[in-house]
Formats: C-alpha cells, structure tokens, sequence
C-alpha cells in the first residue's frame, strides 16, 4: 500500500478513504501544509516519505521541487461533486497502485483510463 500526502486541492475526504483501502494518507490541512508555498507542501510530503497527490498541475513539473518525493497529478476532464471525486479516484489509485508503488522520484499524470510516468530529468 501507498503513503499519501494529499494536497489541499483535493478534498479531506480522499485521505480518509484511501486510509479505508488500506493506504496511508494524511491530507495537508491535517498536516498543517495548508495555504503554503507548493515548494512547502513538496517538502512534507518528501519529509513524510509520501507520494503528493494534487490536482495542481504547478507540480507537474518535478525539476521545481527538489527531493525524492514522487508526485501524481489527478487530470480530469469534468467536474465533479466531492463525493463523486473520490469515488472515482479511490478506484484510479487502485488500478494503478502496482505503478504506483514503484514510483521512484517520478511524476505520474493520472486520468481516466491512462497514466504516464515522467522521470525527473537531471
């Protein structure tokens, strides 16, 4: 199972049910990340060991966050209700939990059907 850090784009109760399944998760408001710098909310997730999972698509690009901590950035072509949000991504993050799991300073692009894996490039 995966360790979370779930950025305060997504809504508290993602953490709550990826914990459900069987993950580690703690949602940035819970880890007082909230309303801070992304190069901050980067940093407790690589201080927690985590992977940050966001909506914000400033993440995307991993050379602007310097430390291990993989990065998945959820890509959605609708909105959503909050509770159909994480009823949809919960199952996301399930499919692809194999991927996941070897994520390795990666940033991964998360959308319905499809991921992609980008390297940090050195």
């Amino acid at each position: 199972m995966a360790r979370f850090l779930v950025d305060e784009s997504l809504p508290p109760q993602l953490a709550l049910s990826l914990v459900a399944h069987g993950h580690e998760a703690v949602h940035a408001l819970d880890a007082g990340l909230a309303g801070l710098d992304d190069s901050l909310v980067y940093a407790g997730a690589d201080s927690r060991d985590s992977i940050l999972l966001t909506l914000d698509l400033d993440f995307s690009d991993i050379r602007l966050f310097p430390g291990k901590a993989s990065i998945i950035v959820i890509r959605l072509r609708y909105a959503m209700s909050r509770d159909e949000f994480v009823a949809f991504v919960v199952p996301l993050i399930e499919r692809f939990e194999p991927q996941i799991e070897q994520l390795q300073n990666e940033v991964m692009i998360l959308e319905p059907g499809r991921s992609r894996i980008r390297p940090r490039l050195l």
